[in-house]
């Protein structure tokens, strides 16, 4: 044998990606050189096209081979131009939809100043009317006329304030997909909107409510942007507006959720911004009201997941502040509450799989405090969890992916089963690798699978899971 072949022998990697490409393109021909059967992508394409420099690779490499190599490339080529194509589509909806939303804004700032106007002099007239009453009878009515349109006006610019400010949630959800410049237009646009109406004499509990979620919005973008005073300084006020209107309300459960909302947004700013102990003081304001709201409605199953979600915040910042115990207690309470809601309606995908997260950070913990057989017994809890869900469920690649974390946990606690749980991790990441849908994050962690696998010494690649090929189709 030449020295190649010795080579290429002693590197069972290289010879795996060989044979690979061989079977990958006899799959191909067998079906009429479909594009659909051109599987080499992403990553696993680009070592390809490496090792197809070489000439110790090319020579085993027939002309089927070469034609199917380049039938891969000209897809991912494709591929790409279509993702642009795409990606420049949602641009141009999100731009769409923002300049609609900022010309709403500027339109009732308008109808807003002019109202404000116009009320002032109505009301001049009103007074003069008053005065004048005897004569100018006339007067009076045309100003308690003017008055009454421009107090409609008002209350639509009002009303269009609002709807501003639930438009960002409803439209772009947390505002993520949203360019940074356009996001920062609306949020802008609308806060101008907010406080001229206010200063013009708009009035409205609905008005300021509006203002609280804008600036949680913001709060969250201005952190995005890594403007941590700014996102502080809106999520305070956002805090306190709710909070002067939960006090006016007692009894208004759905100012006092929002007011929880806010104290959570809050927290998350704080914690970012290595505030733990602000962050602990928020997250228990949070949980404080989420707790009497459950209690208040204890068959309202959203309060009672929400009491959960408050839950897992504060296990978050006490365990940030190495409180493991209190971490541990918070997780627990809230993996029973999420036990019970789940069991209750089983087809909630989000439900099961934040059961699944609770089973985790209930794990992660344990492992922290020395308590292996603890944590081993809930990251299985929660690999169930995730395989009753890739079983109902089978195109929910997400869940899929979720599921790899307690195989690297459990692949780390519990040595006799290491490799099954590796090699089921690698089934997972592998197909996703070759159609280019890891992040750089994922693909770290394929990279360390594999490399874990080999000091173990395994003899052939892992076997692709059955569950990957449905939900890849549908990404």
């Amino acid at each position: 044998m030449g020295d190649a072949q010795d080579w290429l022998d002693e590197d069972f990697e290289l010879l795996a990606r060989l044979e690979g490409v061989k079977r990958a393109s006899r799959e191909w021909e067998f079906h009429s050189r479909s594009r659909a059967y051109a599987t080499h992508a992403g990553a696993l394409l680009e070592e390809a096209e490496r090792l197809y420099a070489r000439p110790d690779f090319t020579a085993r490499l027939d002309a089927s081979d070469r034609a199917y190599l380049a039938a891969c490339i000209e897809k991912a080529k494709l591929v790409r131009e279509e993702e642009k194509a795409q990606g420049r589509a949602r641009e141009e909806q999100v731009r769409e939809k923002s300049e609609k939303l900022i010309k709403r804004a500027r339109n009732a700032r308008w109808e807003a100043w002019i109202s404000s106007v116009g009320l002032a002099a109505a009301l001049a007239m009103a007074a003069l009317g008053g005065w004048q009453w005897l004569s100018a009878t006339k007067a009076k009515s045309e100003a308690q006329a003017q008055r009454e349109r421009a107090e409609r006006t008002l209350a639509q610019a009002a009303d269009a304030a609002n709807g501003l400010a639930f438009d960002l949630a409803e439209k772009f959800g947390d505002l993520s997909a949203v360019p940074a410049p356009i996001k920062a237009d609306i949020l802008s646009e609308t806060r101008k909107l907010q406080e001229q109406l206010l200063a013009g004499g708009a009035k409205g509990d609905n008005l300021r409510r509006g203002e609280s979620v804008v600036l949680n919005e913001i709060a969250q973008a201005r952190l995005a942007m890594g403007e941590s005073a700014g996102a502080l300084a809106a999520a305070r006020q956002s805090a306190a507006l709710m909070a002067a209107l939960s006090a006016a309300e007692p009894e208004n459960a759905g100012w006092r959720r929002d007011l929880s909302v806010s104290y959570e947004k809050l927290g998350d700013v704080q914690q970012a911004m290595g505030d733990l102990d602000g962050a602990l003081k928020s997250f228990s304001d949070d949980l404080a009201i989420a707790a009497a709201l459950s209690a208040s409605d204890p068959d309202n199953a959203q309060r009672r997941w929400d009491l959960s979600i408050s839950y897992e915040k504060l296990g978050d910042v006490q365990q940030a502040r190495n409180d493991l115990n209190g971490a541990l207690n918070a997780y627990r309470e809230a993996l029973a509450i999420r036990e019970k809601v789940s069991g209750s309606d089983p087809g909630n995908v989000g439900w099961q799989r934040d059961l699944a997260v609770s089973l985790e950070r209930v794990g992660a913990t344990l492992t922290r405090q020395g308590d292996a057989t603890g944590a081993i017994a809930a990251f299985e809890q929660a690999l169930v969890v995730y395989r009753g869900l890739a079983r109902a469920h089978p195109d929910d690649a997400r869940s899929l992916v979720f599921s790899i974390v307690p195989h690297l946990r459990l692949a780390e606690l519990d040595r006799a089963k290491q490799r099954e749980h590796l090699e089921a991790a690698l089934a997972i990441l592998e197909p996703l690798a070759a159609e280019d849908r890891l992040d750089a994050k994922r693909r770290g962690w394929l990279t360390q699978i594999k490399a874990q696998l080999k000091a173990l010494g395994q003899a052939a690649p892992a076997p692709r899971s059955p569950a990957v090929e449905p939900a890849l189709r549908q990404q």
